[in-house]
């Protein structure tokens, strides 16, 4: 966090310096989602990490107070209100909220209404993310977004929580990359609820549809269902997803073929799903996806952050050249981006190179409203 700071601050000041490269409208930020900091959360994360199945639950003292954001959430903005930042990036947990169908948690919907006026109360913007990851415990149960009724229930539960935070709200996010989510949660295995399945849950062949495709379009339905209802009803919303977009490539002729079909679907099948009930491209980004043959490669040759993300900042730029040929009429908004990095030797780096792969975008007209680290 430290050098962090240090590295932001030094692009801010130089920021400052230089209206024509960032202008003044344009917004820098930092994110967490509720499954990430939460305490005092009892969420389908937290039973797949006492099952044994979230490793890093183990290298930690107290995991389950997380970073106390729910009882302590001043300690996390102090930091980003002293990092100079002008915009948030936060969630609310369903399942916190809507606690059964019909069923609303008024404490819990007041404490979000506190966090939401204390971010505001340090001059910066909110975007706020209705689902990260998370379904509720009692949803789970019914199969998550496999059953037809999550639509309804994400439905009720979203319109609630817009109805109440519509005043302290700039951006509006209603899914946090479904794409990864579904493949991950129902066909990978890596996600709660863990479910494992072939490579046919993933196809869309005419009649024959997989269920993680039948889960996306599930998803994509809700969010036509939220952004109709938010644009008759509320006052001039802005909504928004964040789409997980990898640069996929190969190094061979046949792997370069085959990342345009991974590409294809893992980058854009969602968003043409709802590609004109969106007020803005949100989209998280964080390198390369070389493809070799069935899997994403290890290349000794590129560079790599911790977490084994291939870092490539050409990618972000040439994405963002890619969704402006797509959806000429929707401006941008980085919503996640950034590294894992302990030492701190790649990170200011990192930053810099993909700020500018952004100010390159912008030389060619196309408009992005921020920046999310």
């Amino acid at each position: 966090m430290i050098f962090l700071f240090t590295a932001l601050l030094t692009i801010l000041s130089v920021n400052a310096q230089d209206s024509a490269r960032f202008p003044d409208s344009f917004l820098f930020g930092v994110a967490n989602a509720p499954g990430h900091v939460e305490d005092q959360l009892n969420d389908t994360w937290m039973e797949f990490a006492k099952e044994g199945k979230i490793k890093a639950f183990n290298n930690q003292m107290n995991p389950e107070a997380r970073l106390e954001f729910w009882t302590k959430p001043e300690v996390e903005l102090d930091l980003a209100q002293k990092l100079g930042v002008t915009i948030f990036r936060l969630g609310v947990d369903w399942g916190r909220i809507q606690t059964g169908p019909d069923q609303f948690d008024e404490a819990a919907i007041k404490r979000y209404k506190e966090i939401l006026q204390m971010i505001r109360d340090r001059k910066m913007k909110v975007m706020l993310t209705l689902f990260h990851f998370t379904v509720p415990l009692w949803v789970q149960k019914n199969g998550g977004w496999k059953n037809d009724e999550t639509i309804k229930h994400f439905v009720s539960f979203s319109k609630r929580a817009m109805n109440e935070f519509h005043h302290q709200v700039d951006y509006w996010i209603t899914f946090n990359e479904p794409q990864i989510f579904t493949t991950m949660a129902y066909t990978a295995g890596m996600f709660p609820p863990g479910e494992k399945a072939s490579f046919i849950s993933l196809l869309n062949f005419g009649p024959f549809e997989g269920g993680t495709i039948t889960a996306l379009k599930r998803m994509s339905t809700a969010h036509h269902e939220i952004y109709d209802w938010a644009h008759k009803t509320l006052k001039n919303p802005q909504i928004g997803i964040s789409q997980h977009m990898g640069f996929h490539s190969g190094k061979s002729f046949i792997n370069k073929f085959l990342s345009r079909f991974t590409g294809e679907f893992m980058n854009w099948f969602f968003p043409d799903l709802i590609k004109d009930k969106m007020d803005f491209f949100g989209f998280n980004y964080y390198g390369a996806e070389w493809i070799k043959g069935a899997g994403v490669d290890i290349d000794p040759e590129e560079e790599y952050s911790e977490a084994g993300r291939a870092i490539y900042p050409t990618g972000l730029y040439l994405t963002m050249k890619e969704i402006q040929k797509r959806y000429p009429t929707l401006p941008q908004f980085i919503t996640e981006n950034g590294i894992s990095d302990a030492t701190d030797w790649l990170r200011p780096s990192y930053l810099i190179e993909h700020l500018t792969a952004i100010q390159a975008a912008q030389k060619e007209n196309i408009k992005v409203l921020g920046y999310i680290f």
